[in-house]
């Protein structure tokens, strides 16, 4: 039996073309989505040429034109003037009379006498020649390169200049516009100005504006006049205050206070420290005196807030009530609380005491600052003193009971065994009093200025001191 298998060709000749169209649409859809992908492209490196390179060509242009203006345009014009400054000079006259030969009776050339005229001409042309070579002489000499001086070591009351230092009213005070001249306004106390210039008993200073005021009312940053010194002013990031050994609970260790700042003198951060002006001078003396003998002063503390001396006098009291010990060091007698922290105004809110000891120099470096040169300590080893460094006990005290501050009172007065028996502590103790310092009863590194606290009557004590205007100091010519 035959069959037919036509109908099953054809299905499959059918399925087959179906399929193969499939094919091609699929490889369609594809080509058209590749074309599409091409011209995005395209189209998107055509918008980055543009918005790249139109600015581009703008900018080489820009500089094109600058560049023959400034190094294409002067050399071309230069060439034609001096050409034409030549062809002007060469070029004769119609004017120009001819020279006239004369011979005499043996034939020789006879040389021409100038007239009156031509002999004024000459003398003139002579003179300006001379006067020309004098100009010239006096224009050599203006550019001739100038010879800066050399940084030297500054002579005068401190180890730099007190121009450009920074200062601080102690008080509230008026501004002058000139000494003793009319009230400008004020100053609040402790508001930081930059010292201009010292005439007298007058600074003039600059804030926004200038004035003038008194600077016997001032404080200045002894960083600024006395680099030499080592300051760490340690109630600034983590309070030293002890008593007994023991911390005091919110005191030690704690920053009590802003006192460092970045100081455009010495191009680096420096603690701000300031005292009196006058006390700065009593200052600036010992620290000559312990140099001399290769050791120098380190001052942890001069202007301390009101606020901060509250709070630690109050922290103390707690933590005396709780503590035997603790009390018993501050307590007992002759001594109590109030000489080794006052809870009201003391001579450090007066810009008229410092907390300092005494170390030796193992290294120092001349350090250059503005147009002078100052002896920086590099490198010190610290002496063993009757007691840390604000330890508030009687551990700490001088004399074996209290004396009552004055200049001399204190001289005579017996010293406890353990500032006996520390000769480092007694060197610091004779630099500070021969600077006329005077020694605080309980605190062997506590001095105080009394001539100059004397005078300050009236003060808040309260401000902080967080800005620093110093500049690298300028030689006045």
């Amino acid at each position: 039996m035959d069959y037919d298998y036509s109908y099953i060709d054809n299905q499959v000749e059918q399925e087959r073309r179906e399929k193969h169209g499939a094919q091609l649409a699929r490889r369609e859809a594809r080509l058209h989505d590749a074309r599409l992908k091409m011209r995005r492209k395209k189209f998107f490196l055509s918008f980055l040429a543009g918005f790249i390179g139109v600015p581009l060509i703008v900018i080489v242009i820009y500089l094109g034109v600058i560049l023959i203006k400034t190094h294409i345009i002067p050399p071309i014009r230069a060439l034609w003037d001096e050409r034409t400054q030549v062809a002007d000079d060469t070029e004769p006259t119609d004017d120009t009379e001819p020279t006239l030969e004369t011979t005499g009776e043996d034939g020789h050339f006879l040389p021409e006498i100038p007239d009156a005229g031509q002999v004024n001409n000459l003398n003139s042309e002579q003179n300006n020649e001379s006067l020309n070579r004098e100009t010239q002489n006096e224009i050599d000499n203006i550019n001739a390169p100038v010879q800066e001086a050399k940084p030297d070591f500054y002579t005068g009351d401190f180890e730099l200049p007190v121009v450009s230092a920074t200062g601080f009213p102690v008080m509230k005070i008026d501004v002058y516009l000139e000494p003793g001249g009319e009230i400008k306004g004020t100053l609040r106390p402790g508001e930081a100005f930059v010292i201009l210039r010292e005439e007298g008993e007058w600074w003039e200073i600059q804030i926004t504006g200038t004035g003038w005021v008194r600077h016997d009312f001032c404080m200045i940053n002894l960083p600024d006049v006395i680099p030499s010194i080592v300051y760490d002013a340690t109630n600034t990031y983590a309070s030293a205050f002890v008593s007994s050994g023991v911390e005091i609970p919110a005191v030690t260790g704690v920053p009590l206070y802003e006192g460092k700042v970045y100081n455009e003198r010495f191009r680096k951060a420096e603690y701000i420290m300031p005292v009196m002006y006058s006390m700065a001078k009593r200052i600036y003396t010992a620290q000559q005196a312990a140099l001399e003998n290769g050791e120098t002063l380190k001052i942890y503390e001069g202007f301390r807030p009101l606020s901060v001396q509250t709070a630690v006098a109050q922290a103390l009291r707690d933590l005396a009530a709780d503590n035997t010990v603790v009390n018993d060091g501050i307590n007992t007698a002759p001594w109590n609380i109030n000489w080794f922290i006052a809870s009201g105004l003391s001579s450090h809110q007066k810009g008229c005491a410092i907390d300092v000891t005494l170390v030796k120099i193992m290294e120092t470096a001349i350090i250059e600052c503005g147009d002078y040169l100052f002896t920086g300590v590099v490198a010190y080893e610290s002496y063993e003193m009757p007691s840390d460094i604000h330890e508030l006990s009687q551990v700490s005290a001088v004399f074996k009971a209290p004396v009552v501050s004055s200049p001399t009172g204190w001289e005579n007065q017996p010293l406890t065994e353990l500032m006996e028996n520390s000769a480092s502590a007694k060197r610091l103790q004779a630099y500070c009093a021969e600077a006329g310092l005077t020694p605080l009863a309980s605190e062997w590194w506590h001095f105080d200025d009394l001539y100059t606290s004397e005078r300050i009557l009236i003060t808040t004590g309260d401000s902080v001191q967080t800005l620093c205007y110093s500049l690298p100091p300028v030689r006045d010519f």
